[in-house]
């Protein structure tokens, strides 16, 4: 009884270190996928042209609603 104790006991603490391992890489591989991300767009200047859609879009919205 004491044998197969010790084997769930081993088997929870390797299923335990391996969760903690896969979401320390999947956070680690994430925030470097976005940091390269955000440093091609800041390269690439296409920010601007993101903040100038967001803003015609909002003008839109505002001259439709005082058309009401």
């Amino acid at each position: 009884m004491k044998a197969k104790k010790n084997q769930y006991h081993k088997l929870f603490i390797k299923g335990f270190f391996t969760g903690i391992g896969t979401a320390a890489g999947a956070t680690f591989g994430f925030t470097l996928l976005i940091a390269l991300i955000g440093y091609i767009f800041r390269t690439l200047d296409t920010v601007p042209l993101i903040g100038q859609f967001v803003g015609q879009v909002t003008q839109y919205a505002q001259d439709y609603l005082n058309t009401k």
